[in-house]
């Protein structure tokens, strides 16, 4: 009897064993379902790889100029206390006009409005193109604007190829918007585009946005001449303490004009990265391989411009030999607006990724100017980071990085529709292409430059 109960004792003690190993995988951090770019590994890897870490953060994709350029529009209605605009390019067309008219009626309402363009820019489009914006920064002045060019040529001609790339919108610390789209008429049809240049900017409201926050201040303070770039992480901490104002509640108030309490409900985790190479930086380029190294299903990639070092190849080239499948995106010679040759240029670097199983797309509309990744319907990011030498080594960028499923399938489904506007890449292509001279020139040259461009 005595051994029987031990029996029935020892075999319940056994089922509850063998049941605890068998459920346990359900409850740890690589469970069915969970992808490893959303495993407590990979987001520290993330962590340390960019100097970021996640918050929380409410997403909208603008997938369209109309989209985003309305939403800008919306949100400087509802500004209250600061505006905050960077850009690349500022045209003084329909859009660039109507735009800088609701920031100074803005400005004149007593809102501080600073716009920060790369200086750059403002010249190169005024010689090349005969684009004289200065009549426009004139008026945003006179309004009240503070405007600054970062680095602008004939005051530091040692930065002429350090450029200030970044697009970033901030209204109140409240609402902020950043993507691959400058202030221009491109985006919009009718006139001289009867087909609208294909871009892709992203909407942040919560916590987030003072991450966006803290990287147009570090941009604010240096072409207030407040700090040098290698020291703007630091002239960062002091801002915030505001060691000039006496009164604490006076510290408050003037800090929270910039940085606002927002705890508005949001479901996506997202952290915001802001890379400057200058610095010795390279946390976007961070991030793009540990997502190619990491991925499980697939990576697919939308980039204007495409030069990749031989570290970005390997890790394309690693990822497919995975069975992982790699797709990039990126413009034909006919609708790169830097040209044909850069277009030819960028060629060079087909053969090899197409050989290994990378899939390789050109799109056939007009100007496709989209930076930005989807993967394993785990994580998305949308940025002003072009997948080349120069957004890698020389340009400040930035890029916001969602980890939410339903933003992910989003951006998969847009990426899988810009699909059916392409052409896909084969080995006969390359072929083709090879038997003119002419055309392997182009892609020699390109690549010999590649650092430059």
């Amino acid at each position: 009897m005595n051994i029987n109960k031990l029996s029935s004792t020892l075999a319940i003690v056994l089922i509850f064993f063998f049941l605890f190993v068998a459920l346990t995988p359900l409850y740890s951090d690589t469970s069915p379902g969970k992808t490893s770019l959303e495993s407590k590994k990979f987001i520290r890897l993330l962590d340390e790889k960019t100097s970021t870490r996640e918050i929380l953060g409410e997403i909208t994709l603008l997938n369209s100029g109309e989209r985003s350029f309305q939403k800008r529009m919306e949100i400087i209605k509802r500004a209250q206390k600061n505006i905050n605009v960077m850009t690349f390019i500022l045209y003084n067309g329909d859009i660039g006009s109507r735009f800088c008219i609701v920031l100074m009626k803005k400005a004149r309402l007593g809102i501080e409005v600073n716009f920060i363009l790369d200086g750059m820019n403002v010249v190169t489009q005024k010689v090349l193109q005969k684009i004289d914006i200065t009549p426009l920064l004139k008026k945003m002045k006179e309004s009240g604007i503070n405007v600054y060019q970062v680095d602008r040529p004939w005051k530091k001609p040692w930065m002429l190829n350090k450029r200030s790339h970044e697009k970033l919108m901030i209204v109140d610390g409240l609402y902020g918007i950043t993507g691959g789209m400058n202030i221009t008429d491109e985006y919009l049809r009718g006139g001289l585009h009867p087909e609208a240049w294909r871009d892709t900017d992203i909407y942040v409201e919560g916590p987030a946005v003072s991450e966006m926050q803290d990287a147009f201040i570090k941009n604010l303070l240096y072409v207030r001449k407040k700090a040098k770039y290698k020291d703007v992480d630091k002239e960062l901490k002091k801002f915030k303490e505001l060691p000039g104002l006496t009164s604490a509640q006076r510290k408050q108030e003037y800090w929270s004009q910039f940085f606002p309490p927002n705890d508005k409900l949001v479901d996506a985790k997202v952290r915001f990265v802001h890379s400057l190479p200058r610095n010795n930086q390279r946390r976007i380029k961070d991030y793009y391989l540990a997502t190619l190294k990491n991925a499980e299903r697939y990576v697919w990639l939308e980039t204007p411009y495409f030069i990749p070092d031989d570290e970005i190849i390997e890790a394309l080239i690693e990822a497919a030999s995975r069975g992982i499948d790699v797709r990039i995106l990126t413009n034909s010679p006919q609708s790169n607006d830097m040209g044909k040759n850069i277009a030819w240029g960028q060629r060079y670097y087909y053969k090899e990724l197409i050989s290994n199983s990378v899939k390789i797309y050109e799109w056939q509309g007009p100007t496709l100017h989209s930076k930005v990744l989807a993967a394993d319907s785990a994580i998305a990011s949308v940025g002003s980071f072009n997948l080349d030498r120069r957004s890698m080594n020389l340009n400040a960028e930035e890029i916001v990085i969602v980890r939410n499923r339903k933003f992910a399938a989003s951006m998969t489904s847009m990426i899988g529709n810009d699909f059916q506007r392409c052409s896909m890449i084969t080995l006969e292509d390359i072929k083709v292409w090879n038997k003119d001279l002419k055309n392997r020139l182009r892609m020699k040259a390109v690549h010999i430059f590649a650092p430059l461009l």
